[in-house]
């Protein structure tokens, strides 16, 4: 024969309902929890928390650290924006790097095609200026490349005699297939 304790059944019914109930709100704490760490991981890098990456509106790939950010590798629209000069859209970007504390510093080599080479050529002469002569060339170095050209501001200075607060150097030399190689500096001064 069995006893049944009514108050008994009761305490067991009432404590197995406490475990549940604190078992769903833990699973709901670790839930927001878990919500609130995508959100923040998925959106720091544009907030600027540093060592978090994002894709800049121009959809280069970039890095935050303590004092700005980094963009490598970069796209033909960035480095046509960063660079303020139109390129045409089969231009081959074989290097594009974007620096950004409280200065910047981009550096990009370029392919033009044969195509489009003499338009591009012709947007960047009539943005940074003519050749210079006896001007160093980080194109000096590389093999076949003939018509070197170097597009430099170092000696200008403005209305004033104050120094440009942007300087470049823009090296084009014309390749063996007739495309041309283009190294671009650009930096704050």
């Amino acid at each position: 024969m069995t006893t049944t304790h009514p108050h008994l059944d009761e305490v067991v019914r009432t404590r197995r309902s406490r475990r549940l109930r604190i078992l769903i709100g833990v699973c709901v704490m670790v839930l927001v929890l878990l919500i609130a760490w995508l959100v923040i991981a998925a959106n720091a890098g544009r907030w600027g928390v540093p060592m978090f990456n994002f894709t800049n509106e121009r959809g280069s790939q970039c890095r935050n650290d303590f004092f700005g950010h980094s963009c490598n590798p970069m796209t033909l629209e960035d480095i046509s924006y960063r660079a303020d000069v139109p390129l045409a859209a089969d231009t081959k970007v074989l290097l594009g790097t974007w620096r950004q504390t409280h200065d910047f510093q981009l550096t990009a080599r370029l392919v033009f095609p044969k195509e489009s080479a003499k338009a591009s050529y012709e947007a960047l002469q009539q943005k940074f200026g003519e050749c210079r002569q006896n001007q160093p060339s980080p194109l000096a170095t590389v093999p076949d490349l003939t018509a070197l050209c170097v597009m430099s501001n170092e000696f200008t200075r403005m209305e004033g005699g104050l120094p440009p607060d942007r300087l470049w150097q823009i090296s084009s030399a014309t390749q063996a297939d007739g495309s041309t190689l283009v190294h671009m500096d650009i930096r704050s001064r």
